[in-house]
Order: C-alpha cells, then sequence, then structure tokens
C-alpha cells in the first residue's frame, strides 16, 4: 500500500493526471449511486406508465437525499485531506470518526424529518391518487435506505481523501450489480411491483455498508476507531460549512424538477413518465463536473 507522502509525491509530479485520475473513479462512484433510481424505473416499466411516473415524482426526493450525502461526504473529504496534507493522521482519523457519527445522525434526522414532510410534498406535485399511492410506497421504503446511504458515503470519502477512489470505484459498482439482480426478483417473482424495487434498492445499499467496514477495516491507511473519538464542535461546524455549497447546488436541481414535475402532471401520467425518463438523463450529465470539483479538492488539501 502506498504511503500517504508518496500519493501527495505523484500528486506533484503531474497533478493534471492524478486530478483525472481520481476524477473517474469518483464520477463512476456517483454513477452508480444516481443509477439506484435509474434501474429500478427501467425495471417497474413494464408495469405500465403509472409505475414510470411514480418514480418520476420520487426521484427529485431521492436526489435531495444524494445532496445532502454529497455535501456531507465533500466536507468529510475536505478536512481528511487537510490534515493528511500537514502529516496528523491521528488528527486525521479522529476527523474519519466524526464524519462517520455524524452522517449517522444526520440520517436519523432526514428519515423523521422524510416521513414528517413526505405526505405534505406529494400534496404539492399534483400526481393523480394511484400515481401518488405508488410513490409514497416507494419513498417510505427508500427512506430507509438513509441509515446505510449516509455512512456509506462517509465511508467513501474516507478513502477518496487518502486518494484511494478506486475502492469507492469497485464497491459502489458491486451495489450497482447486486440492485440490478434483486429488482427483477423482487419486482416480478415476488409480486412487490413498485415496492419491490425499494425493497432490493435498500438491500443493496445496506450491503454496499457491510463492505465498506470490511475494506474500511482491511484496506484503508486511515484507523478508524470510536474508542478513540475525540468530539470537537468546530471540526462538525467545519465539515458542515465545506459541504453545504455542494449540497446546495445539487438541492437546487431537485427543486427545479420537483417545479417541472407539477407542470407535467397537468397533461397527465404519460407526460410525467416520458418527462421522468429525459430528466434522469440530463442528471447524468452533471456528476462528472461535480466529481471533478470533488478531486481538485482532494488534491488542494493534500498539498
Amino acid at each position: 500500500m502506498h504511503t500517504i507522502k508518496n500519493r501527495v509525491d505523484e500528486f506533484i509530479a503531474n497533478p493534471r493526471r492524478a486530478l483525472f485520475a481520481l476524477a473517474a473513479p469518483v464520477a463512476i462512484a456517483m454513477f452508480v449511486q444516481t443509477m439506484y433510481n435509474i434501474v429500478d424505473t427501467a425495471f417497474v416499466g413494464r408495469l405500465g406508465a403509472a409505475s414510470i411516473a411514480a418514480l418520476t415524482f420520487a426521484f427529485p426526493i431521492f436526489f435531495i437525499l444524494i445532496s445532502l450525502n454529497s455535501g456531507l461526504g465533500v466536507g468529510i473529504n475536505s478536512i481528511i485531506s487537510r490534515l493528511l496534507g500537514a502529516k496528523n493522521k491521528e488528527a486525521a482519523e479522529n476527523a474519519a470518526a466524526h464524519g462517520i457519527i455524524m452522517t449517522a445522525v444526520f440520517a436519523v434526522a432526514v428519515y423523521f424529518l422524510g416521513r414528517i414532510t413526505l405526505r405534505p410534498l406529494y400534496s404539492l406535485f399534483g400526481a393523480t391518487q394511484d400515481v401518488r399511492a405508488l410513490s409514497m410506497s416507494y419513498m417510505t421504503i427508500i427512506l430507509l435506505a438513509v441509515f446505510f446511504m449516509f455512512p456509506a458515503y462517509a465511508m467513501n470519502s474516507i478513502f477518496a481523501a487518502q486518494g484511494d477512489t478506486r475502492t469507492p470505484m469497485v464497491v459502489q459498482t458491486f451495489g450497482f450489480a447486486l440492485n440490478a439482480i434483486l429488482d427483477p426478483i423482487f419486482i416480478y417473482p415476488m409480486r412487490f411491483g413498485v415496492r419491490g424495487a425499494a425493497i432490493a434498492t435498500d438491500i443493496a445499499i445496506a450491503v454496499t455498508l457491510l463492505v465498506y467496514i470490511y475494506f474500511l477495516k482491511k484496506r484503508s491507511y486511515l484507523r478508524v476507531r470510536l474508542r478513540h473519538f475525540r468530539f470537537s464542535f468546530d471540526l462538525c461546524r467545519e465539515i458542515c460549512r465545506v459541504g453545504a455549497p455542494a449540497s446546495l447546488m445539487m438541492l437546487t436541481m431537485s427543486v427545479y424538477v420537483m417545479f417541472l414535475n407539477r407542470f407535467m402532471a397537468h397533461f397527465g401520467t404519460d407526460y410525467v413518465a416520458s418527462f421522468g425518463l429525459a430528466t434522469r438523463l440530463e442528471s447524468l450529465v452533471s456528476l462528472p463536473i461535480f466529481a471533478l470539483s470533488i478531486s481538485l479538492l482532494t488534491l488542494v488539501g493534500m498539498f
């Protein structure tokens, strides 16, 4: 395993190559996370336009979860990479522990906030009653995934901050493949329909977290030991401060899609379903740019 010093030396020697070497796996990891909803949509497509429309209304809410997750990840990545650049491994390990604990706390808050606001949100979407019921059944189950998704992304950021973005790429791709395998099983033979897609996604994300935990113990340069955790309010505030702009950037897109969904709802379920397929493709376009920004943040921090 390369030491952090070796990685920094490699980055200094060829920063342009290092930037794209870091960005490519990050982009793939983010692509895979977004693809969970897209794969769900692909498999429920055989159930009819109402099912596609249901996941179309759910997509911006799902993207809000990714937005919050990514913002925390950027903050964790930045703090750890800066501490590693300063050769302060002990402080970096404490920051990593802060990141995991913070994401777990955020997951609890987001889950209960989501349960409270889900029904009022759907009342604003303009969906027909049957589509609303399908979409809410999907999102109610997906909300449970935050307990696995948030800590998993924190671990993703811990690896990325060390210059190791290949491990997150492998783990995220494994989760995506598992979701693609489980989706048709839960949707069709087990007859769960739209809810089956959500169950498959939850299982895939939960398994992804377990794989991250395994690799964090076996492959990580940093050793995260919660028993050595020393709480720092300033560290928590800094993680949130650094991550807030990234979250707001992606949240803006989610709100924009929500308003467009409501507008399309006036024309009927078929229009919403068609629009939903287009917006999913559009959302993927911004991921490489966001991945470059995260990689640049890591490079600057380690220098």
